[in-house]
């Protein structure tokens, strides 16, 4: 699967970004 950053909304990527 791919990793949960682009599998979640927007709000999360900014969170999870690497």
């Amino acid at each position: 699967s791919p990793p949960k950053c682009f599998t979640m909304s927007d709000t999360d990527k900014t969170k999870r970004t690497p």
